[in-house]
């Protein structure tokens, strides 16, 4: 286990999100006795409410190295545990960043989300 940082790759966001949360996976069907039938794969949202230059700059950075291998890794909280704790993910997937509108020479609304994430 890592300690509680956000990481990609094994680099410390300089700012850390100001959220971050987990997506709810989607149904795909049921199954005879009526269980609900969930894609293995998960999906983590971070968000940063406002982000300085520098912060936007590490993020795309971090985004454009994975085109090297298609692939990154990752330190988010586990999910559902207790204490609470970092935990290594590999073979994710970061998608493209989004970002909202200027504000005082920051970007609000920054957002980075993490596909492919196997919990297995």
């Amino acid at each position: 286990m890592s300690t509680g940082t956000y990481k990609i790759n094994d680099i410390v966001l300089d700012t850390q999100p100001t959220t971050g949360r987990w997506s709810p996976r989607s149904v795909l069907g049921k199954t005879g006795d009526n269980r609900s039938i969930l894609p293995a794969l998960r999906k983590f949202v971070m968000r940063w409410q406002l982000a300085d230059a520098t912060c936007v700059k590490q993020i795309y950075d971090v985004w454009n190295a994975q085109g090297a291998t298609g692939t990154s890794s990752v330190s988010l909280p586990e999910l559902g545990a207790e204490p609470y704790e970092f935990l290594t993910f590999s073979g994710v997937f970061l998608e493209e960043p989004e970002v909202s509108h200027y504000f005082q020479e920051h970007q609000s609304n920054v957002i980075l989300r993490v596909s492919r994430i196997n919990m297995l």
